[in-house]
């Protein structure tokens, strides 16, 4: 993904979407691995009393390289072999991590943003953490 605009468009939806189901004083801080292909790597943990913070890493050839450069044990192995398409999230401990495997407009419009949060939030008992 290297429309940055369109990038941050969608990480401000996710935090208007998230804020939805989190307390006045919870913040999201994002990490986003851009790619030169399509997709990026976004990685947000949300915490009390925390600052909203976006940070950008610099820009990877592939997702699958930029998925190599972040500690996670959802993949393991030969990262070269796995072809994301579409959102693919994997949750683990206090993290998020959102692998976007596209650069379709409609993988980033507000739109996915808030089926991105649904499917993160789905199990949850709906109250606010």
């Amino acid at each position: 993904m290297k429309d940055r605009p369109l990038l941050q468009g969608y990480i401000n939806n996710l935090r208007r979407y998230l804020a939805l189901h989190l307390k006045g004083s919870t913040g999201v801080v994002f990490d986003v691995y851009p790619s030169d292909a399509e997709g990026a790597l976004i990685i947000f943990k949300i915490g009390s009393g925390q600052l909203n913070q976006d940070t950008y890493h610099p820009s990877s050839p592939t997702v699958n390289d930029a998925l190599g450069k972040i500690r996670q044990n959802a993949f393991g192995g030969n990262l070269s072999g796995f072809n994301f398409r579409g959102t693919n999230t994997v949750i683990e401990g206090n993290r998020v991590i959102l692998i976007k495997g596209e650069d379709g407009s409609d993988s980033w419009d507000e739109s996915a943003a808030k089926h991105d949060v649904m499917r993160v939030t789905a199990n949850s008992s709906g109250g606010r953490a």
